[in-house]
Formats: C-alpha cells, structure tokens, sequence
C-alpha cells in the first residue's frame, strides 16, 4: 500500500500562500498550509512531514527556525526555502542547515513543481535507506545474539559433564587448584567431599542402565539444591563426585554434606540386589578433607579426601568419613 507524501506549507503572505495551495491540490499529496511559523510549529508536534515548503523572512517564527526544529524532529524531512530577499547570512544559515532547495519570489510552479518531486524522491531513497540501515542493524544484533548463546553453548561443553550437566573433571581440577592457591595464600578455609554412590553397580543391573542414568541426573539435581550458590558441584567419574566448599570449614562441610545423604535418601531410589533380592535405597558415601589442614596442594588433598570416602565405604557405606591428619597419616573420623 502507497502511502500519499505529506507535504507542509507555510507562508505569511495570503495569496503565495493560496497559489501554492491551489497548484498542489491536483496533486495526489496531503497538504497542511499555515500564514504563521509558530503554527507551524504546533502542526510538528503533531505530525512528521516529508517536505516542507517555508517563507524565510516571517514574523514571529521565521524559516530558519522551522527548519531547525523541523530538522531536530525528523532528519529525513526536506526543506525547501522561499523568499523575496535574503541576506548572506541567512542563506548561508540555510545551506548549513541543510536545505534541499533555494526558491526565489515570485514563485514559479515549475520551478517549485520540480523541486518538490526530486525532495520527495531524496526523501523516500533516505527513508528507504533508514530502514534498510534497521533492519540491518536488528539482523547484526540477532546474529550477535546468535553467536554469544553459540559461545557460550560451546564454553558450557568444555566445563560440563554432558549427562549431568555438573562441572566436569577438566574444570573440577582447574577449580580445585585456583581454590587451593586462594586458600594457602590467604588463610582462608577451603573444604573438599568426595561422594560415591553406594552399590550402583546392583542399581544398573537391576533396573537397566538407562535408569542409571535417570538416577544420575536426580543425584546432581539435589547436589546442586543442597550446595550455596559458591560451591562447585562435579561429576567426578563414573558414580563418583566432587564438592568443593570454598570459605567453609571443615566442621561446616560436614554438615553440608550430611544434608546431601539425608537428601538422597529422602528421595527413596529403591531397588532390588540381585544377590539377594532384598530391597534396597540408593545412598551415598563421602569423605572430606581441608586446607590447608590436611593438604595444601592438589594431588594431597584429592588423596586424603579420597582416602577418607574409602574409609566411610569400608565402614558400611552411606556413611561420612573426615579426614583428621596430614597427607603423609592416616587418620579418620567417621560420621554416621
């Protein structure tokens, strides 16, 4: 659908005015004529023009000032200037302003004619452009938008283990090992569990490994509901997994992985051994240890919080074992 060109005239002297009008009107154009500026002005507030045809010298809005305001509203609108005289200042004000067309008095509509279809022409290519320079724009920020989810898409899949979407080994250690150096150079708490689901081995057997991996996917959804918004949550291996509780004591790891063995088994998996046929809850066993209590380096901490989840395993699983000597002893405490 062709939308008609709006064109604004404004003059202060009656019949300019008029013979414009009446020459215009076979035009298939709206036309707005107004004898003053400052109604001019109020017809901008209201509506945007594609050509505005203006006498320069009015009083007590002139030319110059509605083409300013004409301009600060719509860039794209084109100015055609009528006068009877003007001065070098003027006119020169009128160039900067970027005035599409100089038109002296008496006016010929030829002239005038002529100059209004190639204003409009430059005022449609410009419009044209503006839209085209949009949508352009739009598209450029959907392909950033595009490739800012892709980026980070590909990120999530160096750090994140695929079935679980937990941190996976490659980030738990680069992790680890920031939080170890933070921790010795500083003196601030650094907590690691070590967490084994017990007998998984029966619980794939029995129900298949496709439950497996459903149960997988619960065991890291209630890992990372128990754990604060800080602590780093990864899938260790396998059925095995890591929580590294950064500013947190040992004493308060504790307590943090408690809750995720009472959370578990509040979830009821249950199952079957097939050894026995006896029913059975999914549990999990953990060990912690502490730095710089236990280790202040990577390789010891993983082992002592590694040898303390095999402690709690050998004393009956579903237990919590914390690891209470060096990397070079061998001491335990068991939690029940």
């Amino acid at each position: 659908m062709t939308v008609r060109p709006r064109i604004l005239v404004v003059d202060d002297e009656a019949q300019v005015l008029s013979l414009i009008c009446d020459f215009l009107s076979e035009r298939d154009w709206h036309v707005d004529a107004y004898h003053s500026g400052d109604e001019a002005l109020k017809a901008l507030e209201k509506r945007n023009y594609n050509v505005i045809v203006t006498d320069l010298r009015m009083q007590p809005v002139d030319g110059l000032q509605l083409l300013r305001r004409a301009k600060e509203k719509n860039a794209l609108c084109e100015i055609i200037m009528i006068t009877a005289y003007a001065t070098m200042d003027s006119s020169l004000e009128a160039l900067r302003g970027k005035v599409f067309d100089y038109l002296e008095k008496p006016i010929r509509l030829e002239r005038l004619d002529l100059s209004l279809q190639n204003a409009l022409m430059k005022n449609q290519l410009a419009r044209e452009n503006a839209d085209l320079v949009e949508r352009l724009k739009r598209q450029n920020e959907d392909l950033e938008h595009k490739v800012e989810e892709a980026t980070r898409d590909l990120q999530d899949r160096t750090i994140r283990d695929h079935l679980t979407g937990l941190y996976n080994y490659r980030c738990f250690v680069n992790v680890l090992t920031t939080e170890i150096s933070r921790s010795v150079r500083y003196g601030r708490p650094l907590s690691l569990g070590m967490l084994d689901l017990d007998h998984f081995k029966d619980f794939n057997d029995t129900l298949g490994h496709l439950a497996g991996n459903e149960v997988l996917k619960k065991v890291a959804f209630i890992m990372r509901a128990v754990v604060r918004e800080n602590d780093v949550v990864a899938r260790y291996g396998g059925e095995e997994f890591a929580v590294i509780l950064p500013e947190t004591t040992k004493l308060e790891a504790v307590s943090m992985i408690l809750r995720i063995q009472k959370a578990l088994r509040d979830r009821h998996f249950a199952y079957r051994r097939p050894s026995t046929g006896e029913q059975a809850v999914l549990t999990i066993s953990a060990g912690i240890a502490d730095c710089p209590g236990n280790a202040e380096d990577y390789d010891g901490l993983v082992r002592m919080a590694d040898a303390a989840l095999y402690q709690a395993k050998n004393s009956g699983r579903d237990r919590l074992a914390v690891s209470s000597g060096r990397q070079d002893e061998k001491s335990f405490d068991e939690k029940s």
